[in-house]
């Protein structure tokens, strides 16, 4: 597995993807199980640090009550300024992060997964001539 740089977003894509994939009963090759479980449990993790960065974007940005709380409209939570919580909100989506994903040859990706859930899959297929996949063997 070599380290490889991927926005946040897309992470945060491939982590939606596998979730779907573990939630659909369907067997699966065993090297895509492998490498959809090792990547989930990564990801796990990014998902969880974006999460806790929203929610202090969230904090940062957001208008204040009298109780110095922050202000809601419902469940959504009113924005002191809406524009630079939006330009906040794009730069931690867009950061670079260092990952090693465990990666699979694309013979092991089923043909009935979804053409979004392979599209957001694609990182963690390896090329022909990769030595990073599910076994060690491209």
């Amino acid at each position: 597995m070599s380290a490889m740089r991927l926005r946040t977003i897309d992470l945060l894509t491939l982590h939606s993807a596998l979730r779907q994939l573990q939630a659909d009963e369907t067997p699966r090759p065993w090297r895509l199980a492998y490498a959809a479980a090792r990547n989930l449990r990564l990801l796990d993790g990014v998902a969880a640090g974006f999460e806790a960065a929203r929610l202090a974007l969230l904090a940062t940005h957001a208008e204040r009550d009298a109780d110095g709380k922050p202000a809601m409209d419902g469940s959504n939570v009113r924005l002191s300024s809406p524009e630079e919580f939006a330009t906040a909100f794009r730069a931690l989506q867009e950061q670079e992060e260092e990952i090693a994903l465990c990666r699979v040859p694309a013979a092991d990706m089923p043909a009935e997964i979804p053409i979004g859930v392979a599209s957001a899959l694609l990182p963690m297929i390896a090329d022909a001539d990769s030595e990073d996949s599910a076994d060690g063997r491209s």
